[in-house]
């Protein structure tokens, strides 16, 4: 008869606790990453370097795009997690608790964080969108004070003055 743990040992390899911890330990690094590149990004917003967002918004993707990956090979971990942590000891099991808790309070930072600079690029797009239309009420004023002018060439009138000139 096979066992459940023969099972999982063949399921995920006969070292998955050191590829677990590995596995978590790769994690917290890109989620560090990624918390740094969050900060840099609330400076470059503040600061107005659009050109500088757009490199560091590259720069994260990357950095998701991996974290995503990860979270794909740790599925089996986390399906089998009942099973899995009766097998490990309790220093195992309290350095996995550990890391798996600062990984989650790392993207719950990452979280915050976006959602602060959502609302600064929101406040400076409305600042912009006044400008601009401020800008174009200008333009309506000065068209609309302006002189005239007719086929081509300018009309000149003086209001002060009769026909003879």
């Amino acid at each position: 008869m096979v066992t459940m743990q023969s099972n999982l040992d063949r399921l995920l390899g006969n070292d998955w606790a050191g590829t677990l911890l590995q596995k978590l330990l790769r994690q917290k690094w890109l989620c560090s990453e990624l918390m740094a590149r969050c900060e840099r990004q609330s400076e470059v917003i503040h600061a107005d370097q659009s050109d500088e967002l757009l490199k560091i918004l590259d720069e994260r993707q990357v950095l998701v795009d991996e974290l995503t990956k990860l979270s794909g090979e740790l599925a089996l971990f986390r399906e089998h997690w009942p099973e899995l942590q009766i097998e490990l000891t309790t220093a195992q099991q309290r350095e996995i608790k550990e890391l798996a808790d600062s990984i989650q309070k790392m993207v719950q930072n990452v979280v915050e964080k976006d959602q602060i600079d959502e609302i600064a690029i929101q406040s400076e797009q409305n600042r912009v969108r006044a400008k601009i239309d401020n800008v174009q009420i200008g333009k309506i004023s000065n068209a609309a004070y302006g002189q005239p002018v007719h086929r081509g060439y300018e009309r000149r009138t003086n209001r002060f003055m009769d026909e003879q000139g």
